[in-house]
């Protein structure tokens, strides 16, 4: 995929974003839809060992590092993100939770401070799609990640209500709120896969609605709508569609699922 945008442009956008987020209730963090519908599914591909070493790459608010540390309480957990006000945010976060076996650190995907082979578990939750060069950002990740660990990438499924949305915003030439913002479809995130002499061991996602939920702003009836076309589509995928083909359809998030040495994402 070619460099589309400056990578400096996308950090100022998230920067500004998380300065305005500074304020918000921590509490409500884990209680928002996206998160309660993607969380479960993340956390069953999570080996129940002890001593876990985990990172959370361009970890946000760092909600989903910290419920894996709370779930995971033996396991050992980093925050990251590039972002100052993200890490800010999140150092606040850690210090609300009064977790002891989480930290905060400012890193760099495509530039990471740790050695080679550290991680059981990477996890990178709708990053790579804000990025310039995701296949480098893979690379990268793969150094850090053990021999027989796993790295969790999910992104935002091309077919999807979601790429009907960021379209209705172009249209009326308005600016989308994350400003750059890649969709990937079921070859795209194959390819990386490919490209980076990596196995894909799993795939999953959730959330098929969400891009019709989102049109709430406009209307309160698509909040509605959302609800309604998420809980179908959940019966139709459970007692219909079965194989994991069919499933990729109906995903708004693509996740790959990776096990390092010569295996990995």
């Amino acid at each position: 995929m070619k460099n589309v945008i400056n990578q400096e442009d996308v950090n100022q956008v998230w920067g500004a974003f998380w300065q305005r987020q500074a304020k918000s209730d921590f509490t409500s963090l884990f209680t928002q839809r996206l998160f309660l519908e993607g969380y479960p599914v993340f956390k069953k591909y999570i080996p129940k060992v002890d001593n876990l070493k985990v990172l959370d790459v361009g970890s946000g608010s760092g909600r989903y590092g910290l419920q894996i540390a709370r779930d995971f309480p033996q396991a050992e957990v980093v925050l990251s993100d590039i972002v100052q006000s993200s890490v800010d945010f999140m150092k606040n976060l850690v210090q609300w939770s009064s977790l002891s076996n989480m930290k905060v650190k400012q890193e760099d995907i495509f530039n990471f401070s740790f050695p080679d082979n550290h991680f059981d578990l990477i996890f990178c939750d709708v990053v790579i799609q804000h990025l310039s060069r995701d296949s480098d950002a893979i690379r990268e990740m793969k150094r850090i990640l053990k021999p027989g660990g796993l790295m969790m990438v999910s992104g935002v499924n091309k077919y999807n209500f979601h790429s009907i949305y960021k379209l209705l915003i172009k249209l009326s030439r308005k600016k989308y709120l994350y400003h750059f913002e890649r969709s990937y479809s079921h070859s795209d995130l194959k390819d990386l896969v490919i490209k980076n002499d990596l196995l894909l061991v799993s795939e999953d996602g959730f959330y098929p609605a969400y891009g019709v939920f989102r049109l709430k702003y406009i209307s309160p009836f698509f909040k509605f709508l959302g609800k309604l076309i998420d809980f179908f589509l959940k019966i139709l995928v459970s007692r219909f569609f079965l194989s994991r083909e069919k499933k990729k359809i109906l995903q708004i998030v693509k996740m790959i699922i990776s096990k390092s040495n010569i295996l990995a994402w």
